[in-house]
C-alpha cells in the first residue's frame, strides 16, 4: 500500500499533520516532505465501482435505556484500510462506548471520540499485515452504545457522514472504494 496514502489517513484522523514536525514517513532524511493535511488532497484516482457499505440499524428503545448498535456491512471485500464519521442528534442519544471489534487490529484507538458530546464519532481502520481482510456481508464489524435521553416520539438519525473524516476505503490492488452508508434510526417509545 502506497506510503503517502497511508499517512493521509492518519492525517484525517489525527490532528496533528497541521503541526511543523509532521513530517510524511520516508526511508531518506535529507527527502521528507512537510504533510498536507487530507482535506485539501487530491485522491490521484476516483473510487472504483465497487463501494463498501455500512450499515446502522433502526430499532426502539425507552428513555434511560442504554442501547449498543451493531455496525453491519457489504461489500467488505480484500480491505486494507476505511475511514468515517458517524453523526447523530446528541440531544436524544448520549455516547457511552465502543466494544465488540471484530476486526484484526481494531479497538477503541481506532475511533476519535473528542466531539462525541457533541454527537460526532470518526473513525479510521488500517489492516496492519497489508494482507486484506473480507468479512461476510450482514456482519458486525463493532458495537457504538448509547444512553437514550429524549423524549417518547423523538428519534435521532444514526448517519454515516464524510465530515470531518473522508469517506474512503482501499483494497488490496491500491483501489479506492467509495463508502455507502445505509444510516440507522433510533426511537424514542
Amino acid at each position: 500500500m502506497n506510503n503517502k496514502l497511508i499517512f493521509a489517513a492518519l492525517c484525517a484522523f489525527f490532528t496533528f499533520c497541521n503541526s511543523e514536525s509532521a513530517k510524511q514517513p520516508g526511508n531518506q532524511p535529507d527527502t521528507t516532505t512537510e504533510a498536507v493535511p487530507v482535506q485539501n488532497a487530491q485522491t490521484s484516482a476516483p473510487p472504483v465501482a465497487g463501494n463498501l457499505t455500512l450499515i446502522a440499524p433502526k430499532l426502539s428503545a425507552a428513555s434511560g435505556e442504554t442501547i449498543c448498535l451493531d455496525i453491519t456491512v457489504a461489500g467488505f471485500q480484500q480491505l486494507l484500510s476505511m475511514q468515517y464519521s458517524l453523526r447523530w442528534d446528541k440531544n436524544v442519544l448520549e455516547f457511552k462506548e465502543l466494544k465488540n471489534f471484530q476486526l484484526p487490529s481494531m479497538d477503541g484507538n481506532n475511533f476519535g471520540v473528542n466531539n462525541a458530546q457533541d454527537g460526532l464519532l470518526t473513525a479510521l481502520w488500517i489492516e496492519n499485515s497489508l494482507k486484506g481482510i473480507t468479512v461476510a456481508d450482514g456482519a458486525s464489524i463493532y458495537q457504538v452504545c448509547y444512553k437514550v435521553k429524549g423524549k417518547p416520539g423523538q428519534f435521532s438519525s444514526i448517519n454515516f457522514v464524510d465530515k470531518p473524516t473522508p469517506f474512503e476505503a482501499v483494497n488490496t490492488k491500491d483501489e479506492i472504494l467509495g463508502i455507502k452508508g445505509i444510516d440507522g434510526k433510533v426511537t424514542v417509545k
